[in-house]
């Protein structure tokens, strides 16, 4: 896991992800977000930094676990949906739940 994280996060030295979160409905919340970076590999820690009124905040704060979408550089789109704050947001992208690691 070590290594696979480190990887990772080496891969991904600066960028845009939108951050998402279901709350205590299993209801999706999601964000761009500009502000991430590693802390640590042992253990993978991951910094980031959320708009307090946020509901996608709230959402990591409730269900107590959250994702991190990397996005590529042809992802503009998604990162611009994902800032406007638009509340069918989800329903216009492909996306699946994925269990917590």
């Amino acid at each position: 896991m070590d290594s696979e994280f480190r990887e990772m996060m080496a891969s991904f030295p600066t960028g845009v992800s939108v951050v998402t979160a279901r709350d205590s409905s299993a209801a999706p919340w999601g964000m761009t977000c500009s502000s991430l970076c590693s802390l640590s590999v042992n253990p993978p820690t991951l910094l980031i930094c959320l708009r307090t009124e946020s509901p996608t905040l709230r959402a990591v704060l409730t269900s107590g676990a959250f994702a991190v979408n990397l996005l590529h550089g042809g992802a503009e789109r998604v990162a611009a949906l994902f800032a406007s704050g638009a509340p069918d947001r989800f329903e216009r992208v492909a996306w699946r739940p994925a269990g917590r690691t």
